[in-house]
């Protein structure tokens, strides 16, 4: 097994990934998929993420623990802070920015195999994302630390790395300690709210979406909605739909050739002049200012 190591220049990330070596990668399990294959770990690292840099839509492992060593920040939407863990599958597309105020850094492990939806169902975890605190977040660093900054001649790579995903695993599990905290936190995993998150997710770049349609994926009238949606987010259906246009357009402004009114027209506003207003409302400058200087 051979691992590659990728620092990410500006993004203060450093992420270490398999090679693409048969026995180990997602095309293995998916064509010789068998109830007892084993948990293979498939990407690890750390990162820094600052305001700008957002992860938008993308997808991952199938089964992806984030540990958010400091800050603040917003996965799919909901809160997150330190102390955290962000659980998701393959099965959800993720979205990950940061606070603006209290910028988050968290460390990461994404595996696959056929023991893996075993250890998750052990790990009481039961639905495709979930967050809730970490009661063990100094031996999890501890281990962190000795995966990416120690090395380990004596031993084989392969079986140390992969021995370390086990103890983060069991470590990660959900117990009678963070039972309250995952109840508090996921409470926000109101079914409706739920639901409304998703369809927002995968229609927001859509210009004639309307409130209607919202109300209609969740299942619930529009007023209901509304108000549980506020309690549970602490901002309104309106703003979280301009949340997510605007950090997708703050993504493709630093990270594409993509000019202005592009952009604009991609993440949902046909009228320029609207979307200049609301990122200046949303961010305090002009989209100006967020393309790269050469």
């Amino acid at each position: 097994m051979h691992w590659r190591h990728v620092v990410a220049g500006e993004r203060s990330e450093r992420l270490y990934t398999v090679d693409a070596v048969p026995k180990y990668t997602e095309t293995y399990y998916e064509d010789y998929y068998v109830p007892d294959a084993p948990t293979m770990l498939y990407t690890f690292g750390i990162c820094s993420r600052s305001p700008l840099d957002h992860l938008i839509n993308r997808r991952g492992g199938k089964h992806t623990f984030h540990y958010i060593l400091n800050g603040r920040g917003w996965f799919n939407g909901m809160p997150f802070e330190e102390g955290d863990i962000v659980y998701c599958s393959e099965s959800l597309p993720r979205s990950i920015s940061s606070n603006r105020n209290d910028p988050c850094i968290y460390t990461w492990v994404s595996f696959s195999g056929g023991k893996s939806e075993t250890y998750i169902r052990q790990m009481g975890i039961t639905q495709p994302y979930l967050i809730y605190r970490n009661h063990n977040q100094t031996e999890i660093e501890r281990i962190f630390y000795e995966m990416m900054e120690v090395d380990h001649p004596e031993m084989e790579t392969a079986l140390f790395l992969e021995s370390s995903l086990l103890r983060l695993m069991s470590l990660s599990a959900i117990n009678p300690q963070s039972a309250a905290s995952v109840s508090e936190i996921t409470a926000r995993a109101n079914k409706r709210v739920e639901a409304a998150m998703q369809f927002i997710s995968e229609h927001f770049r859509e210009s004639d979406l309307r409130l209607e349609d919202v109300e209609k994926a969740a299942n619930t009238n529009k007023k209901y909605l509304q108000r549980i949606f506020k309690e549970e987010l602490g901002i309104s259906i309106y703003q979280y739909v301009t949340k997510l246009r605007m950090d997708a357009a703050v993504a493709l402004l630093t990270n594409s050739n993509y000019n202005i009114n592009e952009i604009s027209e991609y993440v949902g506003y046909n009228d320029r002049r609207t979307f200049y207003e609301l990122f200046k409302k949303h961010f305090g400058t002009s989209p100006i200012k967020y393309i790269p200087k050469e």
